[in-house]
């Protein structure tokens, strides 16, 4: 089976993304690239909201990412940032191939990427503690 992440764009501009694909295991290899754009927020005339989409990459054997890269278009310059996996285990790695969620933020100068899984665990908070006594 493929690999498969879902990707929200947080910037405020649409965002180009390109993935590189890991030829099997070794970091060394690549399989490809796969590049798709989110949109900057939804739609103003549809509502459709493609500035988050759960992309499949990759193939059964080839479900790793090496990279990513990231452009967007602001004030009139492109800003753009490209980030490798040179070693398996490296903190980079487990960023791309132990999370299922990517969001992109622009903080103005650059554009940040941070992973995460969800939570499939619910929580409730007592608003007063209980009693001890």
């Amino acid at each position: 089976m493929p690999g498969k992440k879902l990707f929200i764009n947080h910037t405020g501009h649409e965002l180009r993304v390109i993935l590189t694909i890991r030829k099997g295991e070794d970091p060394a290899a690549t399989a490809g690239t796969q590049d798709f754009t989110l949109a900057a927020g939804p739609d103003a005339v549809t509502g459709e909201d493609l500035s988050q989409q759960e992309i499949t990459y990759g193939s059964a054997t080839d479900i790793y990412l090496n990279g990513i890269e990231t452009q967007l278009i602001t004030d009139g310059a492109a800003v753009g940032k490209r980030d490798l996996v040179v070693r398996r285990g490296s903190p980079m790695d487990d960023q791309l191939n132990t999370h299922s969620i990517v969001d992109f933020l622009f903080d103005g100068e650059q554009v940040l990427i941070s992973a995460s899984n969800p939570n499939p665990t619910s929580y409730a908070f007592r608003s007063n503690p209980p009693s001890t006594s």
